[in-house]
C-alpha cells in the first residue's frame, strides 16, 4: 500500500510542474489537491482543531513537531500559501526540486556559511509577503518523542514580522515510523492549532523563554 500510494501521488508531479508556469493561485490550489490526494489513497481523515486561531489575512512562522515524512505532506494541504523549509537533499533531485523552488520551497543547507546563509536570506524576503512553515527538530524523530526544537527558527523569526503559530501533529508517527516500511490504516490523525503569539509578545519574551514556550505548547498536546 505505501509504495502503491506513493507511485500514485508522485506520477503527479510531471502535472503540478507544468502548473507552476500559470499563476499564484493555481499552484495554491494545485499544493493543497496534492496533499488531499495522498490522504484520500491513503484512506486518512484528518481532523484539525483550532481554526479560529489562524486568521488567513495574517502571516505567520508556522512551526510544528516533525513525527514522519508525512508531516510535510499535511502542512502543505493546510497552509498551502506558506513556503516551507525544506530538507537540502531535495534540492539535488532533478526536476523536482526546481519544481519545488517554484512552489515557495526553500532548502535548509546545514553545511557551508555561504549557503546556509542565502537559505536564511530567502526565509527572511519570502516572509515579507508569505508564511513560513519550519519543523524546528530538524529531522524526523525516530523513537515517537518530540526533540529538542533547533533555534535557526528564532533567528528568522526575530527578523520578520511575523507572528508565531504553535502546531502539533498527532498520529502522523503512528501512521508510518521513519524506518517502517508500511502505513498503519487503524491510526486517526489529528492537528492541532495552538493560538498565535503575536509580535508583540516577541519582542518582550527572551529566546530561552520564547523556545520554552512554543515548545511546552507543542509537546503537550502531542501524541505519538
Amino acid at each position: 500500500m505505501y509504495v502503491v500510494t506513493h507511485t500514485i501521488v508522485f506520477l503527479l508531479f510531471p502535472l503540478w510542474f507544468v502548473l507552476t508556469l500559470f499563476n499564484s493561485e493555481s499552484i495554491y490550489r494545485l499544493k493543497e489537491l496534492f496533499g488531499k490526494l495522498l490522504f484520500l489513497i491513503l484512506h486518512k481523515r484528518i481532523e484539525v482543531s483550532g481554526w479560529d486561531n489562524y486568521n488567513k489575512s495574517n502571516l505567520y512562522l508556522i512551526v510544528a513537531n516533525y513525527p514522519s515524512g508525512y508531516a510535510g505532506f499535511v502542512m502543505m494541504m493546510l497552509f498551502p500559501q506558506a513556503s516551507i523549509l525544506a530538507h537540502s537533499f531535495i534540492s539535488k533531485v532533478p526536476i523536482i526540486s526546481d519544481m519545488l523552488c517554484r512552489n515557495g520551497f526553500v532548502y535548509a543547507h546545514r553545511t557551508g556559511y555561504q549557503k546556509t546563509k542565502h537559505s536564511i536570506s530567502l526565509l527572511i524576503k519570502k516572509s515579507e509577503s508569505n508564511s513560513i512553515i519550519i519543523l524546528p527538530e530538524g529531522k524526523i524523530t525516530r523513537n515517537a518523542q518530540i526533540h529538542e526544537f533547533k533555534r535557526g527558527f528564532l533567528y528568522v523569526l526575530r527578523r520578520s514580522n511575523l507572528d508565531l503559530l504553535p502546531i502539533t501533529l498527532n498520529g502522523f508517527y503512528t501512521l508510518k515510523p521513519f524506518m517502517r516500511s508500511y502505513v498503519d490504516p487503524d491510526t486517526e490523525l489529528k492537528v492541532i492549532i495552538h493560538k498565535p503569539i503575536t509580535q508583540a509578545t516577541i519582542k518582550v519574551t527572551n529566546d530561552e523563554q520564547l523556545l520554552l514556550s512554543v515548545q511546552n505548547t507543542i509537546d503537550g498536546s502531542y501524541k505519538p
